[in-house]
């Protein structure tokens, strides 16, 4: 199994996982995205861990040639 398939399958298993979490979950999402009561260490914190994840995953695997290629190294590309 190469690289990209094995990132993809991860990923996918994250993204899955917390689109359902969002789905059945709403009121606790609405929550944790209001900007009220937020501890902004927490929010740096996540941040923090999020980029280097997505760092790794561009630092490994910087591809562009196939759709599931470009769609692993978009997941790992930084988002706002």
């Amino acid at each position: 199994m190469n690289l990209t398939v094995r990132i993809a399958r991860i990923v996918s298993i994250y993204y899955l996982i917390t689109g359902l979490g969002f789905l059945f979950s709403s009121d606790y999402s609405l929550k944790m995205v209001a900007p009220t009561g937020s501890d902004p260490v927490l929010i740096n914190l996540s941040g923090m861990v999020h980029f280097f994840i997505g760092m790794t995953i561009l630092v490994h695997h910087f591809k562009w040639k196939k759709p599931l290629q470009i769609a692993v190294s978009l997941s790992g590309s930084p988002q706002q």
